[in-house]
């Protein structure tokens, strides 16, 4: 049990810091920006220009994933 505990604990903290980063990267990120380059064909830029459409959402799922991570 306790090397199962001293596993998870690192892994769960490494994915609240991946949550928390992508929140500040998506709220810091231009959404001009972001456009102009789901124009030029970047695929990863349309991916994120759909997410960005539902902007609320997205935080709200991250910041619940986040509090999932947080408590376990």
């Amino acid at each position: 049990m306790l090397l199962v505990m001293a596993l998870a604990i690192p892994v769960l903290l490494v994915c609240s810091a991946l949550t928390s980063a992508t929140e500040t990267a998506i709220t810091a990120a231009s959404e001009a920006r972001i456009r102009q380059h789901a124009r030029a064909g970047e695929r990863r830029a349309r991916v994120l220009a759909r997410l960005l459409a539902d902007k609320e959402g997205l935080i709200g799922a991250l910041l619940v994933a986040n509090n999932i991570f947080n408590i376990l």
